[in-house]
């Protein structure tokens, strides 16, 4: 398998896991009562989106060392996307603290 070949071959497991991921979370039954209510969910949907950013990382990291072009800036989606939600979640908490 070539070099750009194992990178598209990432890319594609990190989309199926990442869908996954959604899926997974929109068809489990909420269980527990009061406060924790709805933890399995987000657990069983954190677990996959962690199992997502293995292929995703090796995707980026193997990305670097294309030549400039459509796959390489393909390669960078994962880590983007892993950064935006980073800086959401903490804009998140800076709101919430400031508006308490």
């Amino acid at each position: 398998m070539s070099h750009p070949q194992r990178v598209i071959a990432l890319l594609g497991l990190w989309a199926v896991l990442c869908v996954t991921a959604f899926v997974t979370l929109h068809q489990t039954a909420p269980s527990g009562d009061g406060f924790t209510r709805g933890l399995n969910r987000t657990s069983l949907f954190l677990q996959w989106q962690l199992a997502a950013l293995v292929p995703g990382g090796l995707a980026y990291i193997l990305g670097r060392r294309l030549p400039p072009g459509v796959l390489r800036r393909l390669s960078a989606v994962p880590a983007q996307l892993v950064m935006a939600a980073l800086v959401g979640f903490l804009l998140l908490v800076i709101w919430a603290q400031f508006m308490a």
